[in-house]
């Protein structure tokens, strides 16, 4: 090779770093794309797969009595059914009592607000009528104004039942097709394996994301009914109206982590300021549900779950941010249990174990 070749040759290595570079960047973006535009037919799949992996411990112990797969599924999906007939009917009284109450009750949580202003609102209110005494009125009538009704929070609830609706039965159909499926969905995953030592790597990686994210959000629905349980019971001692509502809130959001816990914070704020009307006496639900969450987090979930899908808390938060951004409050909700499948699938990967490392604790 003589010298004017070699001098245009980089050294090795550096070219194709900053190509891999490039690719990765580019997928990435590509990818975020094709999640954000495919949300309704990817989020349905997702959920049903979470579910599948939350239920088939129930159904593989009914079939080790010999129930068939098939009877397992349609019981398993007539109990979801069940729960959130039950859930809806239970909350939807209250539900609907506070939709009614809540523009009035925040009318007036602003009139009493209006002692609280700062100082500059005064000085506003000067420059305002400064400007009325030197504004040259005009001889022409002023147009009629038309004040157009908007629709009511309950109105707006209403519109989008249809579409939750019409998710949910497409969820719940993946659902029974995926547990009726049974093991034969892992022997079909085992066809991409060439070799008999990719299929064994295969069964392992995937018994390991199903057992570490089955248990994970076994204990976690455990951990945020209780929480949901206790808010309630703290807010009806405090008597906060409709407490099984606010404690079903926090059992859902608490799905979330830090986002749902600041959720709900702040609407329980406003539910205590709305329901008391003043400060010193509003103040106390949510420094209390604050006190109770930072335990949950910080002592109890942990102790629970120890060092099993031991997510780095940055990698947590950038998750329910990043998926709650592509998929909406749903993609919050589910972002920690993706990420612990997608942080299970790394550690196997050869290439993907220093992408591992960045979002492991």
């Amino acid at each position: 090779m003589s010298e004017e070749t070699a001098s245009n040759v980089a050294p090795p290595g550096e070219p194709g770093r900053g190509r891999n570079a490039a690719i990765i960047v580019i997928a990435t973006i590509a990818c975020g794309f094709a999640l954000y535009f495919a949300k309704p037919i990817l989020l349905p799949l997702v959920i049903a797969l979470l579910l599948n992996l939350l239920f088939t411990p129930s159904v593989n112990r009914l079939a080790r009595i010999g129930v068939p797969s098939l009877v397992s599924a349609t019981l398993v999906i007539a109990l979801i059914v069940g729960l959130l007939v039950s859930g809806v009917m239970f909350l939807s009284e209250p539900a609907k009592e506070w939709l009614r109450e809540a523009p009035t009750s925040l009318r007036q949580v602003a009139r009493d607000m209006e002692d609280v202003k700062s100082p500059l609102q005064e000085i506003r209110d000067i420059g305002e009528e400064v400007d009325e005494l030197t504004e040259v009125k005009s001889k022409k009538a002023e147009p009629q104004s038309v004040k157009i009704e908007q629709p009511d929070a309950l109105d707006q609830v209403m519109v989008v039942v249809p579409g939750l609706i019409a998710s949910l039965w497409v969820t719940l159909t993946i659902t029974f097709f995926l547990l009726a499926a049974g093991n034969r969905g892992t022997e079909r995953i085992l066809g991409f394996g060439k070799t008999w030592e990719k299929k064994r790597q295969i069964i392992r990686v995937s018994r390991q994301i199903h057992d570490e994210i089955s248990r994970h959000l076994r204990t976690i629905t455990v951990i945020n009914i209780i929480l949901g349980v206790v808010v309630g019971l703290v807010l009806w001692q405090l008597d906060i109206p409709n407490p099984e509502l606010w404690g079903t809130m926090v059992a859902v959001l608490n799905f979330a982590p830090y986002l749902g816990a600041m959720v709900s914070t702040v609407v329980l704020a406003l539910v205590s300021l709305m329901t008391f009307g003043n400060l010193a006496e509003a103040i106390w639900a949510p420094m209390i549900f604050l006190a109770i969450t930072s335990l949950e987090g910080a002592v109890i979930t942990p102790l629970v779950l120890g060092n099993r899908l031991s997510l780095s808390p940055l990698a947590v938060f950038l998750s329910v941010i990043a998926w709650g951004w592509l998929w909406g409050p749903a993609g919050a909700l589910i972002a920690v249990p993706l990420m612990s499948g997608i942080s299970v699938i790394l550690t196997h990967s050869r290439s993907g174990k220093p992408f591992a490392k960045l979002i492991q604790h």
